[in-house]
């Protein structure tokens, strides 16, 4: 049996929120958050065309959420059966959710920051510290409420982001890391739930299905805490060993 050619390219611009991943040999698809989704094709990419549509770096929400289950859904299939595959997907989500081993986790990004600089915005860069940490939280923590309650509402964009660079006090910055943590952990929990169907649509979805979610918020954190990282750097704060 002949297997499809499978292509990855992967340009990764952290302060334009450009991502281009090639899916298979035919089509792209840049997924910058839940409410943007940049369709091209392989030749595009290759000629380094970006499209005519731009990514801003900050969540937006469209007329109507994207992606999720259209038609039959394919499951996970190994040689021993459904389930070892399935529960396999389940415990590699988890650890996606707290992944170590191609970058820094979430927690060593945000430890160790001096309170005087959590609210420093660098010379040429959009964000502080505390922006970061904070956007982080409260869109983790709309994708779980997306994912668990029928009464989700969507946050206006403003919401998704502090009103300041600054953090109000000490404290809240200390709340923040620790719901962050909190969410994260809920996130494993519905991972590792065999009652959730991870391949199902959510019922007050308009098709996004468990997994995706899961994928997304997986997608968003590494980028972010990627652009937290830059920051320390750029504010000489960085020093992973």
């Amino acid at each position: 049996m002949q297997k499809s050619a499978i292509v990855h390219v992967i340009e990764l611009d952290i302060w334009s929120n450009t991502l281009f991943c090639v899916v298979d040999s035919v089509h792209i698809v840049a997924v910058a958050s839940r409410r943007f989704i940049f369709r091209s094709t392989k030749n595009d990419v290759l000629q380094g065309k970006k499209g005519t549509e731009h990514l801003t770096s900050r969540v937006q929400p469209t007329a109507e959420r994207r992606g999720g289950c259209t038609g039959n859904v394919r499951r996970l299939q190994t040689g021993r059966g459904h389930m070892d595959g399935e529960e396999s997907l389940r415990t590699h989500l988890g650890k996606l959710l707290n992944w170590e081993d191609a970058h820094v986790s979430f927690d060593a990004a945000v430890k160790g920051i001096p309170p005087a600089l959590r609210g420093i915005v660098p010379e040429r860069l959009p964000y502080s510290p505390w922006q970061l940490l904070e956007h982080l939280r409260l869109t983790q923590r709309d994708i779980l409420e997306f994912c668990r309650s029928p009464k989700y509402v969507e946050p206006s964009p403003q919401e998704y982001w502090p009103a300041s660079a600054v953090p109000p006090t000490a404290a809240v910055w200390d709340e923040s890391v620790t719901g962050f943590c909190r969410d994260r952990e809920a996130l494993k929990r519905l991972a590792a739930d065999p009652a959730v169907d991870l391949f199902e649509c959510i019922p007050h979805g308009t098709g996004q299905t468990y997994l995706r979610e899961l994928l997304l918020v997986a997608d968003h954190n590494a980028y972010h805490v990627a652009q937290l990282v830059v920051v320390r750097r750029c504010l000489g704060i960085w020093n992973p060993g």
